[in-house]
This record gives structure tokens, C-alpha cells and sequence, in this order.
């Protein structure tokens, strides 16, 4: 099967030029599997048509080539969709490595691998006992992260949150929103404080409601609000339990938060009450 799928940071680039309100997706490995394992209730040609381009950073495209059955759903995506290489990310930014450094950095959860290791690096540049090389990147991603079975631990979505931000910096008004299509909750947790480093080190700040989050609940929320899927559908490809966050509008104006772990038929219940969920 030849591929559709578009590579490079610098045909990305081309393909946003003069482009305004862009609405961009970054797709992790995890909906994707839910995705593709209910392939006959959630057609790729019909998940994504809201945006103008599906971005994958080059560690989550290696776990989907593990799966043919998940690429060839990508393939399947209706809109452009772009493999970006964590290397060339700096292109985003000027080429101001220390930027992209720092992020992923504060991409990392604190005190583990990657954190360590990059803090390590961040730390002898800032004594001017060691310089960026040019091929950090590689370096990072082959001596910072935990090596189980041949992946590495974290690195998709540490890639994903970078992505993320970089692009928000990139195209400041030009953007509308760039969503992250995740179901990891420890991804949600340090966008928190990847956003909370961009503010306090003088960044041109992008605003938080810019980067979203597409877990599988809202996705399944939003399909059923398009039409494409029915209450008894939700029924039959949500088979487990899951921690929902979102709220409750109620007839004064007011809101009724939720966030607990819901099963299927309460999430059901809630869906006909028109819950609006945020992860």
C-alpha cells in the first residue's frame, strides 16, 4: 500500500503558509487504537473532517507501524495528515534549540527519566561547561528515556505536548486551536505545567483554551451530537468504565461539575442531559 501520509516539519510549514483560524489535531496511539479496534461505528472519513490537518509526531507514528490494522486506518483520514520529526522541531521557533530543549524539559513528569536527563543537560549549558549539539535530539530520545522492550517510555507523548505548544507559539493568532487526541490523563496533567514555564519565561504566551484535549469520551460525545452514532452504538464500543470531566449546564445558569469514574449507562444518562465534557 502506498503511503498517504505527508512527512516533514517543513512541507507542514508550507502547507499552513497563509493559512488563518487553523484547526489542528495531534493524534496520540492510544485513541487511535479505540478508534481502529471500532472501526465500523468510528469511520476515519468521518472523525476529523473538522480540521485542516492531523499531525503525528515521529515517536507515536513508530508505535502505529507496529499495528498495519491502526496505519491503515490513518491512511483512511480524510484530511492531510503529517508525520513530524521531533529533530526538526525547531524549525517552530526560529531554530532556538534552548527553546525546544527547555520544553521538553517541562514536558517530562518531574524526577523521571527524561526530566532528569535533560535538567542534567539545561544545567551544564547554563554553567557553560557543555553546548547544544546538533544532534541532541537523538541523544535525548536514545540516553533519556527508560528502555522497555525496545520503545521508549513516555516518548510519544512527551513529542505530543511539545508539538503542541510549539505550534501555539508558531502561529499565535493564526491558530484557532490545536487538540490533543489523547486519552492520557498524565498528558492533561502537564500541559498544566508546560503552560505555567511558557508564561513565566517571557514567551509570547498562547492562551491556554487554544490547546485542547479529544479524549475518547468526547469523542464519542461528539459523534452522537454529528449524528453518526446512536445511544445503543455508545452502548456496544464503550466497554469499560472511565474517569469523565466536564459539567452539567443546569437551568439558572449554573454548572454541576463532573469528574469521577462513570460506567457506560450513567455516561449515557449524562450524554441526554447535555453534558459538556473537557477530558
Amino acid at each position: 500500500m502506498q503511503s498517504h501520509l505527508i512527512r516533514g516539519v517543513s512541507t507542514f510549514i508550507d502547507f499552513i503558509q497563509g493559512k488563518d483560524q487553523l484547526k489542528l489535531c495531534i493524534l496520540d496511539n492510544n485513541n487511535l487504537q479505540f478508534c481502529e479496534q471500532n472501526k465500523s461505528y468510528l469511520k476515519p472519513a468521518q472523525l476529523f473532517p473538522f480540521y485542516d490537518a492531523v499531525l503525528i509526531p515521529e515517536w507515536v507514528h513508530l508505535e502505529i507501524k507496529n499495528s498495519h490494522a491502526r496505519l491503515a486506518y490513518v491512511e483512511d483520514i480524510s484530511v492531510p495528515v503529517f508525520v513530524l520529526e521531533e529533530t526538526d522541531y525547531s524549525a517552530l521557533v526560529d531554530y532556538h534549540d534552548l527553546t525546544v530543549m527547555q520544553l521538553f524539559c517541562q514536558a517530562s513528569m518531574p524526577r523521571s527519566t527524561p526530566f532528569k536527563y535533560l535538567k542534567k543537560q539545561l544545567s551544564l549549558i547554563e554553567r557553560q561547561q557543555g553546548e547544544i549539539e546538533d544532534d541532541w535530539v537523538e541523544r535525548y530520545y536514545e540516553y533519556g528515556f527508560d528502555n522497555i522492550n525496545g520503545s521508549r517510555k513516555n516518548a510519544g507523548e512527551n513529542s505530543i505536548l511539545v508539538l503542541a505548544v510549539l505550534l501555539a507559539l508558531h502561529l499565535q493568532e493564526r491558530l484557532s486551536q490545536v487538540t490533543i487526541c489523547s486519552n492520557d490523563v498524565e498528558v492533561r496533567d502537564i500541559k498544566t505545567q508546560i503552560l505555567d514555564y511558557v508564561l513565566n519565561n517571557a514567551f509570547h504566551y498562547p492562551k491556554r483554551e487554544k490547546i485542547t484535549f479529544l479524549s475518547t469520551d468526547s469523542l464519542l460525545r461528539t459523534e452522537w451530537l454529528n449524528g453518526h452514532l446512536q445511544l445503543d452504538d455508545i452502548s456496544m464500543i464503550r466497554t469499560n468504565q472511565r474517569r469523565i470531566m466536564g459539567y452539567l449546564p443546569k437551568g439558572d445558569g449554573t454548572n454541576e461539575e463532573v469528574n469521577r469514574v462513570v460506567a457506560t449507562d450513567e455516561f449515557i444518562e449524562l450524554l441526554e442531559e447535555e453534558l459538556i465534557i473537557y477530558f
